[in-house]
C-alpha cells in the first residue's frame, strides 16, 4: 500500500484538483506516520535484543571463567595425586576424596 500511495502522489499532475491532490497527500502523511511507527517499534526490538545479547555475553565470560577455574583446580589435583601417590594408601587414605573427586585412576588404593 505505502508504495501504491507514494507513487501516486509523484505522478500527481497539474490536471488535478487541490482536493485530490490535497487527499493523496493526506494519504501519505499518514502511511509516512505509520512507517515512522514501525521504524520505532523496530528500533526498540533491535535495542531490546542488543540488551540480551549483552547480557548473554556477560554470562558467557563468566562461564568461561568459571571452565577456566575449575581446569586450574583439576590440573592442581592431578598434580597433587601425582606427586603425593605414596599417600593413598586404602580407602582411609589423605586424597581419596580428590581422588574419587576425579575419578583418578594413575593412582591406586589397596
Amino acid at each position: 500500500m505505502k508504495t501504491d500511495i507514494l507513487k501516486r502522489l509523484a505522478e500527481s499532475s497539474n490536471r488535478e484538483s487541490s482536493h485530490e491532490l490535497q487527499c493523496r497527500c493526506f494519504d501519505a502523511a499518514e502511511e509516512i506516520s505509520r512507517m515512522r511507527c514501525e521504524r520505532e517499534t523496530m528500533q526498540e526490538a533491535i535495542s531490546a535484543q542488543a540488551k540480551r545479547i549483552d547480557s548473554l555475553m556477560v554470562e558467557l565470560n563468566i562461564a568461561r571463567e568459571r571452565s577456566r577455574g575449575i581446569t586450574r583446580l583439576e590440573d592442581a589435583i592431578k598434580t597433587t595425586l601425582d606427586e603425593n601417590g605414596h599417600l593413598a594408601d586404602g580407602d582411609n587414605c589423605t586424597l581419596i576424596v580428590l581422588k574419587r573427586a576425579l575419578r583418578y585412576e594413575e593412582i591406586s588404593c589397596p
